[in-house]
């Protein structure tokens, strides 16, 4: 028998609450979520969660038969000018040997909520999911799983062989020549690209080699992989995440999908992941509510709300989210090798009234349009990753006439991203392709419009 609380010098450290509290916590995949140590010759597992207005937390799974009693998790302290709960729920569970360490079960945390109920929620840091018992329909709860594949933690991380490539991405990063180089970009959305003879899903591995056979027919020399991060519900095409640090359990695991990338590398096909950081799934097996308030999300539904969509929109002015956002773009260039994100729909990010009737939508401190504490987190991430992953493309998918996408000047309103998605190019291409070919004349205009505002922006 061990005592699970008997191993406290194995639980966060002040630093990393420290990290983590300041919004900019580049490595929090390591600190929250669940990990897999040794302490004092004890294998466990680590879990470490955020659930500030929670009563109660326990980790609940397979190998305790969902059992809130068996696993509770003790509140944070801090000491000094700090005091108090600082929102952190964390607990060591002892297993005994390696071997014991139950990895593949699902698990999930029980919450017991001010109003007096108990939910049972995904882990937000999680990094493996269940495969959705329906592709369809959003499942009442989609479990997170104990992962084998934690290459900060196991004996054997991932063996890459994409050294070279990695070197020759980091020094033109340096160098500054990265948006020197030709960039043709070919979109997929891997479950529907290619099925088997029976109509099934192929997997990561599966993928690997006809997608970069085709991509090198084509003549394409980067990929943006569509519907990446975890989501319940096949429909949203990847839109409506829920797991944010875990790869789409649907085609597969980490390793399966590091070897697809790896693949690729191989082949000299850069690797941009669609990036979704506005807005998340609201369903319940997803993180919304997770405390059974808003925690993750804004309180007010007139901000948290993006009604169109029918998703929750992030709380960028907590700290504890931004952490939680910046770390999952650091997660996936570190863990996966991820050479460039295309960051989705930043118009609903710095607009308050995105999408929004007047009455539904609040104003910023100057009664004006802007959400600052989005356009600051967009300026911070673009410079964090500069910093850490120089080589590293960052794209907005931004609709808008919104100026300084592409700089920080002005320095209110430059987001820092290196390129700005030409979504008017692809949409006036799209168009003219489609008319016949008497009316063609009359619509080169649907090719021409764009060296009107060509130079305003870095476009791709």
């Amino acid at each position: 028998l061990h005592d699970a609380f008997g191993y406290v010098g194995f639980l966060l450290a002040e630093v990393e609450i420290d990290q983590f509290q300041s919004g900019r916590f580049p490595n929090v995949s390591d600190a929250l979520g669940c990990h897999c140590v040794c302490a004092g010759g004890v294998f466990g597992l680590r879990f470490a969660t955020w659930a500030p207005r929670a009563v109660f937390v326990s980790v609940v799974g397979d190998w305790n038969n969902w059992d809130g009693r068996a696993c509770p998790m003790a509140k944070r302290f801090r000491a000094g000018e700090h005091g108090g709960f600082c929102g952190l729920w964390e607990v060591f569970v002892p297993f005994g040997e390696l071997e014991d360490i139950p990895f593949g079960n699902k698990y999930g945390y029980k919450i017991h909520t001010l109003a007096g109920t108990d939910l049972v929620k995904m882990d937000p840091y999680a990094q493996e999911m269940e495969v959705p018992s329906d592709m369809y329909h959003s499942p009442v709860f989609n479990a997170s799983v104990i992962s084998s594949c934690d290459d900060s933690y196991r004996a054997e991380p991932f063996e890459w062989s994409d050294d070279e490539w990695m070197k020759q991405r980091e020094e033109r990063g340096r160098l500054g020549t990265a948006l020197l180089q030709p960039m043709a970009i070919y979109e997929v959305h891997l479950p529907s690209w290619r099925r088997g003879a029976k109509g099934e899903v192929l997997g990561y591995r599966q993928l690997a080699e006809p997608l970069v056979e085709h991509i090198k027919a084509l003549k394409f020399n980067w990929v943006e992989l569509m519907a990446l991060a975890h989501h319940p519900f096949q429909g949203s095409w990847g839109y409506q995440v829920s797991g944010y640090y875990s790869c789409y359990s649907l085609l597969g695991g980490p390793d399966d999908l590091k070897y697809l990338i790896d693949k690729l590398h191989e082949a000299e096909i850069g690797v941009i992941m669609d990036f979704v950081p506005a807005h998340f799934c609201r369903d319940q097996c997803s993180f919304c509510d997770f405390d059974g308030t808003a925690t993750f999300e804004y309180e007010d539904p007139r901000e948290g709300e993006q009604r169109q969509w029918g998703t929750k929109v992030f709380n960028f002015r907590r700290n504890e989210v931004r952490s939680f956002l910046q770390g999952a773009v650091f997660f996936w260039a570190e863990r996966y090798h991820i050479d460039g994100f295309r960051c989705d729909a930043i118009s609903s990010m710095i607009y308050r009234n995105f999408g929004k009737e007047d009455g539904q939508w609040i104003p910023n401190e100057h009664g004006d349009i802007s959400n600052l504490e989005a356009v600051s987190l967009l300026q911070s991430l673009n410079q964090t990753m500069k910093e850490f992953w120089p080589g590293v493309i960052m794209i907005a998918e931004e609709s808008t006439a919104w100026t300084g996408v592409t700089t920080l000047r002005p320095a209110d309103f430059g987001l820092g991203f290196d390129l700005k998605w030409d979504l008017g190019w692809m949409n006036d291409s799209l168009v003219y392709l489609e008319e016949p070919t008497w009316n063609k004349p009359a619509n080169h205009s649907k090719l021409t419009h764009r060296a009107t505002y060509m130079q305003d922006e870095r476009y791709v």
